[in-house]
């Protein structure tokens, strides 16, 4: 993110939370779901806060799940989706982007039961934004090209 001649720190993640809802295909060797995904961060210049950005996603994603019959399950998957992005900073205005989005994620499951799993990945979400967009209260302009995720998460299967 560039704003004037300054360059500022990538955001650093400062809180995440998500939701995941979907099925498992027939066979377990798959499965597709809707996942909301909501993080904040901070972007320092000069060692002090400077920008606050809130992110939410809105994804459709599908999984390829390799050994589905034993305990440890690796997964691959890709995800479609919405981005809805929110960025304030003191001296600096604010900055509104939306748009569609295109991702792959990739992971490691630990089947605890029949219904319980314990999960740890990472989601990486690029922008299909073209344009550039200017923050309020300046000329600068700015745009969120990708987002990349780590997560651990429990999942009960009914």
């Amino acid at each position: 993110m560039n704003v004037g001649s300054d360059k500022l720190q990538s955001p650093d993640a400062s809180g995440l939370f998500g939701a995941d809802i979907g099925f498992y295909t027939a066979g377990g060797k798959g499965r597709i779901y809707y996942s909301y995904q909501k993080m904040s961060g901070e972007s320092d210049h000069n060692d002090k806060k400077a920008i606050d950005t809130d992110v939410s996603l809105h994804l459709i994603s599908a999984d390829y799940i390799f050994r589905a019959d034993k305990t440890i399950n690796p997964f691959i998957g890709a995800h479609v989706g919405y981005m809805i992005a929110d960025s304030k900073g003191d001296g600096y205005g604010s900055y509104k982007q939306s748009g569609e989005l295109l991702g792959v994620q990739a992971g490691v499951a630990w089947r605890m039961s029949d219904h319980f799993t314990a999960e740890m990945g990472a989601r990486h979400s690029a922008t299909q934004s073209k344009e550039q967009e200017a923050w309020s209260g300046s000329n600068t302009k700015s745009e969120l090209n990708s987002i990349t995720s780590f997560y651990m998460s429990a999942n009960y299967r009914f």
